[in-house]
């Protein structure tokens, strides 16, 4: 079968939780026999360089330079129109060219499409025949962020959410098939029938079970991480604190600045040489500036965040606004690392507490959670045997993608084979 699969940005590396679902995507799909043809999204110069290696893994991939600046301004102008400011924010003529050059010249059967706002560049002859993994509610989050900020930008949150809510029911009403990660995320978009809801389906992440394992790196030690590295890992007998995740995401910076300056200090008062480590890439200056507080490191971007999971006590997650499975939960429970989090990032993972992780809501949970990991080996212990045989049970990627590839299949078979020479196609593709 020949499909088209288009993401908001290129699956390659698979570092990010938006990149990992649809590079796994893509190469389920290629695994079954299937001839992809990939469009997506690149930022930068190193993210246009990777279509050779994508290439490796299917048919074709166009890259879409993305300008951020220039997705701002159209963001901003589609404010006074109905339009949700993300999906005008992803609109590009180029990558409307690139899917009509694909569909005209390789009989394209079946689309797939990652995150809501890209598909707006399916045809309209093809909506029935395409799979949309929406991941989670946006919508929903972007309400969340405006009972956080003050106006203006919580009136432009709030926009932004409503639009988009209608867009994501305007999605699962007219394509073949939508996906999210959870039933938690599927209940949110209440309004659909009981037919629509057929049309939903929930598919969960998956972890990298090779790559994140407990003996990734049975005999750690400094030397295993680039040279400027290794001030992070200079006192590995101070109990170590770790937090993974992109740093420019707004949940991961508030978690951040929220545990380190209300939840740390506490901890510390018995833990004098305590670290809590933040590692992931772009941080804000609100994070670089915890950097400043006493055993607060904050690395950046670091080429493999494996040897700070190896090497931690125990994982906080303390996200306040989360939405959908957490991969940094996933990463660390595989791992075989002991895992503290909110209410919303275990209700995504699908685990359950105190049985596979520890859950604390307030400052004096999260300090009485982490203190009580950090004093009591056999409970450490048995969280790391519970949280990596709970991965290894429910979040194996291979059974997970199969099921997302049978409905691309099924959508596709009931796909009318269509004469890419026809006026009809040519005049639908100039839409």
């Amino acid at each position: 079968m020949k499909i088209l699969l288009l993401s908001h940005r290129t699956p390659y590396p698979p570092h990010k939780g938006n990149q990992i679902r649809p590079f796994n995507v893509l190469t389920s799909l290629v695994a079954r026999g299937h001839e992809v043809h990939l469009v997506a999204f690149a930022e930068g110069a190193d993210e246009l360089a990777t279509k050779a290696k994508l290439e490796e893994y299917c048919a074709s991939a166009t890259l879409i330079p993305l300008n951020r600046t220039m997705g701002n301004v159209k963001a901003l102008l589609s404010l006074p129109t109905g339009t949700p400011p993300s999906v005008a924010y992803f609109n590009s003529s180029a990558l409307h060219q690139a899917v009509n050059r694909l569909v005209a010249t390789h009989g394209i059967e079946a689309m797939v499409v990652y995150s809501s706002t890209m598909s707006q560049y399916v045809p309209p002859e093809f909506r029935a025949h395409t799979v949309v993994d929406m991941a989670d509610v946006d919508s929903e989050k972007w309400l969340d962020y405006a009972k956080e900020k003050q106006p203006p930008m919580s009136w432009v949150y709030n926009i932004e959410g409503r639009r988009l809510r209608s867009y994501e029911y305007w999605i699962v009403r007219n394509f073949g098939y939508s996906s999210l990660h959870t039933q938690r995320e599927i209940n949110v978009l209440a309004e659909l029938t009981a037919d629509e809801k057929k049309k939903l389906i929930p598919i969960t992440n998956g972890v990298d079970l090779g790559k994140f394992r407990p003996d990734a790196f049975p005999t750690f030690t400094p030397e295993q991480v680039p040279q400027n590295e290794r001030q992070f890992f200079s006192d590995l007998n101070a109990p170590r604190i770790v937090f993974t995740g992109a740093m420019d995401y707004y949940p991961n910076a508030e978690a951040c600045v929220w545990f380190a300056t209300d939840i740390f200090p506490t901890i510390r008062t018995l833990h004098p040489n305590a670290q809590f480590l933040i590692v992931g890439s772009k941080p804000t200056p609100q994070v670089v500036a915890l950097n400043e507080l006493p055993g607060v490191l904050v690395t950046g971007f670091v080429d493999d965040v494996r040897p700070y999971l190896a090497t931690a006590d125990v994982c906080v997650i303390p996200l306040r606004i989360a939405r959908g499975v957490q991969n940094k939960a996933l990463e660390a429970m595989a791992s075989g690392r002991a895992v503290i989090a909110t209410p919303d990032v275990i209700t995504g993972v699908g685990a359950t507490a105190p049985d596979h992780l520890l859950l604390a809501r307030s400052e004096q949970e999260f300090a009485d959670a982490v203190l009580q990991v950090l004093r009591d080996d056999n409970l450490r212990t048995c969280l790391e045997v519970a949280a990596r045989d709970f991965v290894v049970r429910e979040c194996s990627w291979n059974p997970l993608m199969d099921r997302f590839a049978s409905l691309v299949e099924e959508v596709g078979r009931n796909h009318p084979r269509i004469d890419t020479n026809s006026r009809e196609l040519m005049n639908a593709l100039g839409r």
